[in-house]
């Protein structure tokens, strides 16, 4: 019966392949890459090469509007949009896993899958945990209240 409980609550590769979801993979990737891989003063140097093609997307509907036309401004925000980012799945993949431990009590290796799952893509994965913890505490409260009656 445990078996079964862990295999029905552990998640599937399939949620990973929505388009919000797929976006925000790449978008932490691209970040990731640009401030781990590329470092920021590599990154300022590609994008104040004017022939290129990134040039020209970012100055004219990125850079510009946004941070004044300056590209060391963006590469900042791109530094800070990184760590943010890491630090926020972080968080909130130790507050899933909890979840999946405590509410759902799922074994290590589904909690261990949850984890993996929201610290990449973050609360567009969680929320389905958050999902099966309401249900369950719906389903917990009409019990009591059966059992009270």
């Amino acid at each position: 019966m445990i078996e079964e409980h862990n295999r029905v609550l552990s998640p599937q590769f399939s949620y990973l392949l929505t388009p919000i979801i797929l976006t925000t993979l790449l978008t932490c990737a691209l970040l990731g890459y640009a401030v781990e891989i590329l470092t920021l003063e590599t990154l300022a140097l590609h994008l104040s090469n004017p022939p290129s093609f990134i040039y020209v997307l970012l100055n004219t509907y990125l850079v510009n509007p946004f941070f004044y036309a300056s590209i060391s401004n963006f590469c900042k925000m791109v530094y800070i949009s990184w760590y943010f980012s890491t630090v926020a799945h972080a968080l909130e993949a130790f507050y899933f896993a909890y979840l999946c431990r405590t509410k759902l009590k799922l074994g290590w290796m589904s909690t261990l899958k949850w984890f993996s799952m929201v610290l990449m893509v973050g609360y567009f994965v969680g929320w389905r945990i958050k999902e099966m913890v309401d249900v369950q505490a719906k389903e917990e409260k009409k019990r009591m209240e059966k059992k009270a009656s």
